[in-house]
C-alpha cells in the first residue's frame, strides 16, 4: 500500500506520523529517554570506561540545551518529521520531508518511505584528542592507543599531518574483532598504487569469517549498487589477518572515508 499526499486524514498516516517526533517537546523528550537509557546501561557494562558514560552523558545533556534554546517549529507540518543522529564525533538534529510511505499489507507495523529534502538545523561536533589525551581519559597506555591505531582497530581516529586524532567520544576497541562499515564518496588522490581500485567503491564491509577466525570477508559496492543487488560493481576480498589491518588502516587514515558509528 502506497501513502502519498491527500491521505493525510487516513488511519495509517496518522498511525505512522505519531511514531516520528513532530514537536520540539518530542525531540527533546526523546533525548531525555536516550540519557535515561545511558546512565541504565553504564550500571551494568563492566567493559565500557565509565568516562564514556560520563562524557556521552554530558554531551546529550549540551545538545539538548541547544535545542531548548533554538527557535523551531511547535509542530511540523504533515510529511515532515524530526531526526536526530548521534555519532562518534557529532550529534545532529535535522529535519526531513517524506514524499511517501510504503506499507507492508502482510505487516501492519513494516514500512519504508522515500525522503526527497533533509535540512540539518542544530550540529555539536567533539573535541578530538592525541593518543596520549585519549589514553588518559580512557585509563589505557598510550602504547595501547598507538597499538589500536595500528592494528586498524581505533576506527574514529583521523590523521593530521603526521600526528592521530581521537574523538573524545571514541569507545576503546573491546577484544576480538567488531564488524565495521565504511562509506565515501570523494575521489581519492596519491592512494598507494596496490590500493587504487578503492576509488571505484563507495561502500565497504568487513566481517571475520564465522568458521576460519583467521580470514576476513570484505564486501566492496559501488554507489549505484548499495542495495548490493547482482554481481556488477561489487568486489569480495577474502584477506588475512596481516591483509585487513592494512587495507582498514589506509582507509582509516584517509579523510574523505568515513567509519560508520552510530550511538
Amino acid at each position: 500500500m502506497i501513502i502519498s499526499k491527500g491521505m493525510e486524514d487516513s488511519a495509517e498516516y496518522r498511525k505512522i506520523a505519531s511514531e516520528h517526533l513532530r514537536t520540539k517537546d518530542e525531540v527533546l523528550a526523546s533525548i531525555a529517554m536516550k540519557i535515561k537509557e545511558y546512565k541504565r546501561i553504564a550500571k551494568d557494562d563492566r567493559k565500557t570506561p565509565a568516562s564514556f558514560y560520563a562524557v556521552m552523558d554530558s554531551m546529550l545533556h549540551t545538545f539538548a540545551n541547544r535545542i531548548s534554546a533554538a527557535v523551531l517549529f511547535d509542530e511540523l507540518p504533515s510529511w515532515w518529521i524530526y531526526d536526530y543522529d548521534l555519532e562518534y564525533d557529532k550529534f545532529v538534529l535535522y529535519m526531513e520531508h517524506v514524499k511517501q510511505i510504503e506499507v507492508d499489507e502482510n505487516d501492519p507495523n513494516g514500512y519504508g518511505w522515500i525522503v526527497d529534502a533533509r535540512y540539518d538545523l542544530i550540529g555539536l561536533s567533539f573535541k578530538k584528542l592525541s593518543a596520549g589525551e585519549y589514553a588518559a581519559l580512557y585509563d589505557v597506555g598510550v602504547g595501547t592507543v598507538r597499538q589500536w591505531i595500528r592494528r586498524g582497530k581505533m576506527r574514529t581516529a583521523t590523521k593530521i599531518g603526521n600526528e592521530w586524532q581521537i574523538p573524545v567520544l571514541s569507545v576503546p576497541p573491546s577484544r576480538g574483532y567488531e564488524m565495521a562499515q565504511y562509506t565515501w564518496n570523494e575521489e581519492m588522490e596519491n592512494l598507494p598504487k596496490e590500493y587504487s581500485w578503492l576509488n571505484n567503491y563507495k561502500y565497504a564491509f568487513f566481517t571475520q569469517d564465522s568458521e576460519d577466525k583467521s580470514k576476513f570477508n570484505v564486501l566492496l559496492v559501488a554507489k549505484e549498487n548499495v542495495n548490493c543487488e547482482g554481481s556488477d560493481n561489487i568486489k569480495r576480498l577474502v584477506l588475512t589477518a596481516k591483509e585487513r589491518e592494512k587495507l582498514e588502516l589506509i582507509m582509516i587514515a584517509r579523510p574523505e572515508i568515513r567509519y560508520c558509528k552510530g550511538y
